[in-house]
């Protein structure tokens, strides 16, 4: 199946789906050292991890899928299983679909622990790397623990373009853990959190509104001093 008919489908039925209960689950990455665990948000978000396409000598490419019926955000769990392990979590594929009622204007995926993002191997944004579209940016902070995608676009929520693929096409996202011996094994996790825009008129009135109680209170002053 395309990804296109495979989107089509899990943006009409992906609500259907998270009508079932919480839970946690786990995915060992194949031979590469580590497993990934996870539970599903306390907003009913929903956390898939596939067996991983590849493992190389330095690398291990999984494939990632996150239903979001709210905004809160979801965290996956890395876990260093054996001190042989890969150095390299590398973001071959991921399927994003958004059920929360409000378009996304931004996407913030950060690493929290004993890993970073290698913006080299990454090439966000770039001709031949980490697609982010439609979207138009993605920049990384805080010492390449955080990649930030907004600018251009939004992802809608609804069917049927609110499904996203970042990293469409050849790019990957790359991260690199520090990898500990026996006795000492490494952990990190990923925390991906959707934001939607504040509405403009909300905002609008919400600053009119503090100025209209200022001069109220301003004028009310004035009103005495000359009683």
């Amino acid at each position: 199946m395309s990804k296109r008919s495979f989107a089509l489908l899990a943006g009409a039925v992906g609500a259907i789906a998270l009508t079932g209960t919480a839970h946690a689950g786990s995915q060992v990455l194949g031979d590469s050292g580590w497993t990934a665990m996870w539970a599903d948000g306390a907003g009913g978000n929903s956390v898939s991890i596939s067996t991983p396409d590849a493992v190389t000598a330095d690398a291990v490419y999984v494939e990632k899928f996150i239903s979001y019926t709210s905004n809160a955000p979801v965290t996956v769990l890395f876990q260093q299983t054996s001190p042989n392990a890969v150095p390299y979590i590398v973001i071959n594929d991921e399927q994003l679909v958004n059920h929360s009622g409000s378009a996304w204007t931004s996407f913030t995926m950060q690493l929290v622990g004993s890993a970073a993002f290698d913006p080299a191997k990454s090439n966000v944004g770039q001709s031949g790397g980490f697609d982010v579209s439609p979207f138009s940016n993605g920049s990384f902070s805080a010492d390449n623990t955080i990649l930030t995608i907004d600018g251009g676009g939004s992802i809608s929520s609804e069917v049927p373009n609110n499904v996203w693929f970042p990293g469409a096409g050849p790019g990957e996202l790359w991260a690199i853990a520090a990898t500990g011996d026996e006795g000492n094994l490494a952990s990190f996790s990923l925390v991906e959190t959707p934001a939607t825009a504040i509405p403009v008129p909300a905002a609008v009135w919400s600053g009119l509104s503090g100025l209209l109680a200022l001069g109220a209170v301003s004028m009310g002053k004035r009103l005495r001093r000359l009683a």
